[in-house]
């Protein structure tokens, strides 16, 4: 019995193992959960639990942990590859938005400006560089006054952007407001002719097929034509256009784009061309053409949008065309011997100055469509009837009782070239300035308030202000 009992005793259950819970694939041990299981089997085992000491790794990037410390702030983790090179870089928790926020700026002000970029230079008539090359054109070129350019006679000149142009029978040359040359091209015509814009400029040899287009600065481009040239004109975007002879043809209108393209031709079977002129935006053609009815000569007026040889528009007129001028993207003004018409491209006819008995002395213009008309007044000697125009809209008008020799207008003033004096007056008529000449001049350029060139034959000089 005895043995039974102590073999009893001595026998042990077995021991019922229970499953280990299943733990999730990704998850990891942590600092904290290892020092307690630690605890844990020290007790159970009677034993004095030791306080585990944590080792810190050197601070490296690679060794570098997301904590509580770093969540929401500017914190990057990087790695490093066996090349000893960083491979990757990862932006955690505040440093991620901080790096999109930074990111978001960045962008929007590349976008501002490259959209501040794309405004101008498509604003400019004929690119950003080309307008950047023409506004530092003549900067820090210093001369004096007065000044001759070389040949024997001025065949034409012009202001614009501040700096006064000249074309002479031998030379086309720019200068600035104190008299430096910036520019002189020798052309070499027999006929020189010259059509302006405040982006570039067209010199042709009439009746011959040569001509020049330069900018600011320099020659850009020297060609050719199939006849020989009878007029011509340039847009504000460098579109240009000549009148030429044609084979079988009366006359023929060729254009041309900025890069000397041609890009559109009409032909007048009918009668000849007596006049042609671009819109600003070189987008239209206008064509005069002169024809006879009942013993009088009649201007037609058409215009064309390159899509066909059929006109938009088309206007008759009494009268020989003198001088097609685009005052505005709008409209255009048309000059005759006694009157100045006002077209649109697309509505016709929307304005006129005049009045019979009266013709037409001067008619002067600015970009953006500024512009003055300057008629006889009836059969009184040595009085005119000055108009201040915006576009066709007359604002002002006013009667003026001395010899006008030459005119121009700027800014809401009007320059009035007198014997041996230059008045500068309000569109009112009221004078503002008086300016004296050491000798008569012939014509008058305006380059600024206060900055006024006068010419006779070859040579340019400034009058003097007066007290």
């Amino acid at each position: 019995m005895s043995d039974v009992r102590k073999r009893a005793k001595t026998i042990k259950k077995p021991s019922v193992k229970k499953p280990k819970a299943i733990k999730p694939a990704n998850s990891r041990p942590t600092k904290r959960s290892n020092m307690v299981k630690s605890q844990k089997s020290a007790a159970q085992n009677h034993t004095t639990a030791k306080p585990i000491t944590t080792h810190k790794k050197p601070d490296t990037p690679k060794n570098r942990v997301v904590s509580s410390k770093t969540k929401r702030k500017s914190f990057i983790k990087t790695a490093q590859g066996k090349n000893g090179k960083l491979y990757y870089i990862q932006l955690i928790d505040g440093g991620k938005r901080l790096f999109k926020k930074k990111t978001f700026v960045r962008i929007f002000i590349a976008s501002v400006l490259i959209l501040a970029v794309l405004i101008i230079s498509f604003s400019t008539p004929t690119g950003l560089p080309e307008s950047l090359v023409n506004s530092f054109a003549g900067f820090g070129v210093s001369g004096a006054i007065p000044f001759k350019q070389d040949g024997s006679r001025i065949v034409y000149a012009k202001t614009y952007g501040g700096k006064l142009f000249s074309l002479s029978d031998t030379s086309f040359c720019g200068y600035t407001a104190n008299g430096g040359r910036f520019l002189d091209i020798t052309h070499g015509f027999t006929n020189p002719a010259c059509a302006f814009s405040s982006s570039r400029m067209l010199i042709s040899n009439s009746l011959s097929n040569k001509y020049i287009i330069t900018n600011y600065s320099n020659k850009l481009y020297s060609g050719t034509t199939e006849n020989a040239i009878v007029c011509s004109n340039i847009a504000e975007n460098g579109n240009y256009v000549f009148v030429t002879k044609a084979t079988g043809y009366e006359a023929s209108a060729v254009v041309y784009n900025a890069s000397n393209k041609k890009i559109y031709e009409w032909c007048s079977s009918a009668a000849p061309i007596s006049s042609a002129a671009l819109s600003y935006g070189g987008n239209r053609l206008v064509v005069s053409t002169i024809s006879a009815q009942g013993g009088e000569i009649i201007s037609n007026l058409y215009t064309f949008a390159y899509k066909s040889a059929d006109p938009v528009t088309q206007f008759s007129e009494k009268g020989v065309v003198l001088d097609i001028a685009p005052i505005s993207n709008g409209c255009y003004a048309v000059t005759f011997k006694d009157k100045v018409v006002y077209y649109s491209y697309s509505r016709g006819e929307i304005g006129r100055i005049e009045k019979s008995g009266n013709n037409i002395c001067y008619f002067k213009y600015r970009k953006g469509g500024e512009n003055i008309v300057i008629t006889t007044n009836g059969i009184i000697s040595n009085s005119f009837n000055v108009y201040y125009n915006k576009n066709e809209t007359t604002k002002n008008q006013f009667v003026f009782d001395k010899e006008i020799i030459d005119a121009d207008v700027l800014g809401g003033r009007i320059y009035l070239l007198l014997n041996k004096k230059v008045v500068c007056l309000n569109t009112s008529g009221k004078v503002i300035e008086s300016y004296t000449l050491d000798s008569p001049a012939g014509s008058l350029y305006v380059l600024s308030h206060g900055d006024i060139y006068v010419s006779n034959e070859i040579s340019f000089s400034k009058p003097v202000k007066e007290k």
